[in-house]
């Protein structure tokens, strides 16, 4: 599974979470100029770091959280925001168009 953020034309980080454990390939979304690395979310231990590199592979584990960052501007120099909401218990309706199906219990 795969998810990142991007703001102002740029890519911020991919965090990829392994579900089979096998090798992920990646492209440098930042072209090979960028220095980047691949480190373990729950940890700042790099596990590759490379320069002048359009792919990257790395050996994954099953349910382990992956980050790739650029070494010059890594994830946790970005502002973090939580985010709440609502749980949605029924069928939205505009006019009438529904959204949804209505609880049957």
């Amino acid at each position: 599974m795969v998810t990142s953020e991007r703001a102002e034309g740029q890519v911020k980080y991919i965090a990829i979470q392994s579900l089979k454990g096998q090798p992920c390939h990646v492209v440098n979304p930042w072209g090979p100029q960028e220095k980047v690395r691949v480190k373990l979310a729950d940890s700042e231990e790099t596990l590759i770091e490379a320069e002048n590199a359009a792919e990257l592979t790395f050996e994954t584990e099953p349910g382990n959280v992956y980050i790739v960052e650029r070494t010059a501007q890594p994830i946790s120099s970005f502002d973090r925001e939580t985010i709440s909401g609502v749980r949605n218990e029924q069928a939205k309706l505009h006019g009438q168009a529904r959204l949804g199906i209505p609880r049957q219990f």
